[in-house]
């Protein structure tokens, strides 16, 4: 399973169809529950971000981690630091970043489609 995932545009109902079937598939694979979180970019500083994908649940085999508003990342370090994150991601760890937009910053994009993931 692809450990990062984009869902760009105002379709609310078929990404949230997506994270479904995202949920779905890790529930398929983990022993145990998994562990979900939401993040809103531009609320929630993206270091806390980064370290909340960097640590390891202590009662969950997998984590799904969303954050939403990722059109909202527009600092360059803020930015940096989550396509350092992508270039090495947690084995055990699906990102998914949403947006109504129809695109967002370049280099999330491009970490993102680097590695294949999106």
């Amino acid at each position: 399973m692809n450990p990062c995932h984009l869902f760009l545009g105002p379709e609310i109902g078929e990404k949230e169809e997506a994270v479904n079937e995202l949920r779905k598939k890790l529930s398929n694979i983990s022993a145990s529950p998994i562990e979900e979180s939401c993040f809103y970019a531009g609320e929630t500083p993206a270091g806390e971000i980064v370290a909340s994908l960097l640590n390891a649940s202590l009662f969950a085999d997998s984590r799904l981690i969303r954050i939403k508003n990722a059109e909202n990342f527009k600092k360059k370090e803020d930015i940096e630091l989550l396509c350092s994150y992508m270039a090495s991601p947690q084995n055990n760890t699906v990102l998914v970043l949403i947006s109504e937009e129809n695109s967002i910053a370049k280099k999330l994009e491009q970490a993102g489609t680097r590695r294949g993931f999106f």
